[in-house]
């Protein structure tokens, strides 16, 4: 039995002396992608293969010049060194849930609901380069050697213990956790610290300002308030959102060599280049009934999105799904006393106006459906609008 364990032992050591090799140097030192290791070259096709199958199957918010804004901004901050090897790109997932989330070959996807929360083009940095960092750093093919070389470990140590007769349960269900736990959550907490700190000093080398990069991670730390146990996926991914900050905020004290004001016309292009997004946004949450996101947004972006008539159109439609009619009626009828043509599928407030009416007095509700139905084209509830003007109209024949 001695010689035995000695010969499985000999075995786990030969095992671990062959597994694959996790302490891989960033993208910037290796000369060539063709130089790339077989695994690694299999991810990489995998993921080609997954953003074909995204692009044509998710819900991909449709502007081709926002795409192209942020894709420019990563393509911008990118290193030298990897330029040559990577093309950034970045797609919009029509999506209200906070996420933001990286493929190995370039690929970044941003959903709605997390750039509603950003408010300038620092705090966008602070996602871009973070999820950059994934890429450039080779999380990928690291988290799936790790994993690999776990399970190689789990198999001999079970062996071993199986003959050996010793009863360590508990050690294999924690090594079978560990595995399952990094499946499902992504990155471990020190890929992520890695990335933030990448992340970080990609920020300061191309002029941008850290300290907007704490004040969207407390941002999105109000949110994770709100949902309480239904965390989206990108907190569950990745580290605890107050270990982001205390990231951010270790960085900053030990290294203060950078801007620490933010460009106001940069940012007012980021706003120009975002509205619609923030808009759409709004309008998601407000549809699934997130009316505090939908309250943060408002909030985050009132004072430059104010007298936007689609932002005060969303505005008074968030009052009439929470029930404030009165208040919903005041907001619409100032945007009609302005200008009564600003009406179109995304928020109408001829339309809202006539619900709020309907029940109470149909005759006013009418005539503003009819001109919803004037100004608005092919929308997605006409058929249902048609049908209350004509149950109205056929109660006054009868």
């Amino acid at each position: 039995m001695r010689k035995i364990r000695v010969f499985l032992l000999l075995l786990l050591l030969l095992i671990l002396a062959n597994c694959a090799s996790t302490n891989l140097p960033p993208l910037t030192e290796v000369p060539s992608l063709d130089n790339l290791q077989e695994d690694e070259k299999s991810i990489w096709s995998l993921a080609n293969e997954l953003e074909e199958k995204l692009n044509k199957n998710i819900d991909i918010f449709d502007d081709q010049d926002l795409e192209n804004y942020i894709t420019d901004i990563a393509n911008n901050i990118s290193p030298p060194l990897i330029k040559s090897k990577i093309k950034f790109r970045v797609k919009i997932i029509r999506d209200s849930e906070l996420n933001a989330f990286a493929l190995p070959n370039g690929a970044i996807y941003i959903n709605l609901g997390l750039l509603a929360k950003i408010q300038n083009e620092d705090q966008l940095v602070t996602i871009l380069g973070h999820e950059m960092a994934h890429v450039i750093l080779r999380h990928s093919i690291i988290h799936f050697r790790d994993i690999k070389n776990k399970a190689a470990i789990y198999r001999v140590t079970s062996t071993c213990l199986l003959i050996s007769g010793v009863n360590l349960s508990n050690l294999l269900n924690e090594l079978g956790y560990v595995i399952t736990l990094a499946s499902i959550q992504g990155y471990s907490r020190h890929l992520e610290t890695e990335a933030d700190t990448y992340g970080f000093n990609l920020m300061i080398k191309n002029g941008y300002n850290p300290y907007e990069g704490i004040k969207i991670y407390y941002q999105l730390l109000e949110e994770t308030r709100d949902i309480k146990n239904n965390t989206p996926y990108f907190f569950s991914s990745h580290p605890r959102i107050e270990n982001r900050i205390k990231n951010l905020e270790c960085l900053i004290k030990k290294d203060q060599n950078f801007i620490k004001t933010s460009s106001k016309k940069r940012n007012n292009f980021f706003i120009k280049m975002a509205k619609k997004a923030i808009i759409a946004a709004l309008k998601l949450d407000i549809d699934s009934n997130r009316y505090k996101s939908a309250e943060r947004t408002i909030a985050l972006h009132s004072k430059v999105l104010g007298k936007e008539t689609e932002f005060e159109c969303l505005k008074g439609y968030l009052f009439y799904k929470k029930g404030d009619l009165e208040k919903s009626k005041q907001i619409l009828t100032k945007i009609l006393e302005i200008d009564r043509s600003k009406c179109n599928c995304l928020c109408c407030p001829q339309k809202i106006l006539g619900l709020i009416f309907y029940k109470k007095n149909k005759s006013i509700s009418i005539p503003l459906f009819e001109e919803y139905l004037q100004f608005s084209i092919n929308c997605s509830d006409h058929n249902f609008i048609k049908y209350l003007i004509r149950k109205f109209k056929n109660k006054i024949v009868r």
